[in-house]
């Protein structure tokens, strides 16, 4: 038995000498590919495409493209300028001062985060269930995310025309219904990129 335990110890002896031999030669192998790297940057810096050789008229042309383009530009604009716009707009047609619509306006931000993950979810369900391809999810989440805030507006915008019939708190929906269903484009033009 004693002879027994003196082997285990060498053999256990070599292996830690051959695995700290291993990751030496390992660690200088990692200094030297750190070494190495600035140089193999600089090359595959040089090794981008030239502004001149990009294909800018097949992006241009490019249908795809093109409707990412201006879906994403009109939605930005189109939500962007209404959020922004909402402690003005509340000031304004209700007397509501900016510290006071802070709830009011933070409201569809709230809401528009709900739709937006729920649209994600919704999207899932419809094109793993095979009741709609990808393609056709995403082009309904879109139009529901495009359409459904101009039909928001739209009703706000009669309300205005019948100022009995605009309230404090139909302009709030209006306004809350126009900004959440925008969220719907999360899981139209939003998921391509």
């Amino acid at each position: 038995p004693a002879v027994q335990i003196d082997q285990q110890q060498q053999q256990l002896a070599q292996q830690q000498s051959t695995s700290a031999a291993s990751s030496s030669a390992a660690g200088s192998i990692h200094q030297q590919q750190q070494q190495q790297q600035p140089a193999q940057q600089l090359k595959s810096l040089s090794a981008l495409p030239r502004i001149q050789d990009i294909p800018w008229k097949s992006f241009f042309t490019n249908k795809a493209f093109i409707a990412l383009l201006l879906t994403h530009s009109t939605f930005g604009v189109g939500h962007y300028v209404c959020l922004s716009w909402l402690p003005t707009y509340y000031n304004q047609e209700f007397g509501v001062d900016v510290k006071q619509s802070a709830l009011l306006s933070v409201l569809p931000w709230f809401v528009t985060i709900l739709v937006s993950n729920s649209s994600g979810w919704i999207a899932d369900g419809l094109a793993n269930s095979g009741r709609l391809s990808m393609t056709n999810t995403r082009k309904l989440l879109q139009a529901i995310g495009s359409v459904g805030p101009a039909v928001a507006l739209l009703y706000l915008a009669a309300a205005h025309n019948n100022p009995e019939q605009l309230e404090m708190g139909t302009a709030v929906g209006a306004l809350t219904a126009t900004l959440a269903l925008g969220g719907f484009q999360s899981a139209g033009f939003a998921a391509n990129h």
